[in-house]
């Protein structure tokens, strides 16, 4: 009886110590998931599996803020040069995933608006993991003709504290923000905020 009570205790022991490392492993597994979701470059996390159809908006009004970033052609362009229109501002990067998901709905949307709003798509160049050139080589092979303007020095990212890509932001012609998106979007999301930041 001793016995079979001992073999009992046993065995209850083994199944808590399974039991035990079946949760850490567990743990362990997913928070390795979690860190694979977001991949890191230059203090920027991308996330890569959050999408989004929603637009954030203010709860009061937000003056955007002003930053630098180079055009096309290596000039310096303020934020700030496109008063007195509606703008919107992506960040992204040609090594996120979930960034160029949305591109052809960027595209769509600039062939249809990009005369009404100016479109900034500024790129998180940080001379390393993203380049100018790499991310030239990805709009030429991906045909994508909307403007591109390269945060060489992370100010427009430090400006609006961008810690995910890919983010959206609307700002009206008086240069305020309307709302916001964080992860994915699409074309008629786009054009939702379009509408919002259109006088």
């Amino acid at each position: 009886m001793k016995s079979k009570h001992l073999k009992s205790l046993i065995m209850a022991l083994i199944l808590i110590v399974i039991l035990v490392i079946a949760v850490m492993v567990y743990r362990s597994y997913s928070t390795q998931t979690a860190s694979e979701s977001e991949v890191s470059s230059s203090d920027t996390t991308v996330v890569t599996d959050h999408y989004t159809s929603s637009i954030i908006k203010p709860e009061e009004e937000i003056l955007a803020t002003d930053f630098s970033v180079e055009n096309a052609d290596g000039e310096a362009t303020l934020l700030s040069d496109f008063s007195g229109k509606p703008v919107i501002i992506n960040y992204w990067a040609s090594w996120c995933g979930i960034c160029k998901t949305e591109m052809s709905e960027f595209q769509s949307v600039y062939n249809d608006y990009g005369d009404d709003v100016t479109f900034m798509m500024i790129n998180l160049t940080d001379g390393s993991r993203e380049t100018i050139d790499s991310a030239d080589d990805y709009l030429v092979a991906n045909s994508l003709t909307f403007p591109v303007y390269y945060d060489t020095q992370s100010e427009a990212a430090n400006a609006y504290g961008i810690t995910s890509i890919p983010q959206t932001y609307f700002i009206d012609s008086n240069g305020y923000i309307q709302g916001q998106i964080m992860g994915a979007t699409t074309a008629e999301t786009l054009i939702e905020g379009i509408e919002m930041i259109s006088d």
